[in-house]
């Protein structure tokens, strides 16, 4: 019973802070401003700039370039990858010779004196 009479106050409280609220209006000479920029024929370097990139062709266009690129790039990134492995593999097996022939040379030159 007096969870529903809080839930009663609070709806009440919640509706009656409603009361004073007032329609949002602009500031002053708003109306004024947009009907002057809407009116101007000339549009700064800007504007013509981000009405070209807001074409959907060319934002599509763009779009599409950009994941070529990346596609382009992660599949680059595996052929040298690839290309890596096997120069690293075929590198390993030269060090093991020369790392077997050369702690040869150290443990015949530490006999000496």
């Amino acid at each position: 019973m007096k969870k529903k009479l809080d839930l009663e106050q609070r709806v009440n409280t919640t509706l009656n802070s409603l009361d004073d609220v007032q329609r949002a209006t602009p500031g002053p000479f708003f109306f004024t401003r947009v009907e002057a920029r809407l009116s101007r024929e000339d549009k700064n370097s800007w504007e013509q700039i981000s009405s070209f990139i807001g074409r959907p062709q060319i934002a599509f266009a763009g779009l599409c370039l950009v994941i070529v690129l990346n596609l382009w790039t992660i599949l680059s990134q595996e052929n040298l990858n690839s290309t890596a492995r096997l120069d690293q593999t075929e590198q390993s097996s030269t060090e093991d010779y020369s790392v077997a022939a050369n702690s040869f040379i150290y443990e015949e030159n530490s006999e000496l004196p």
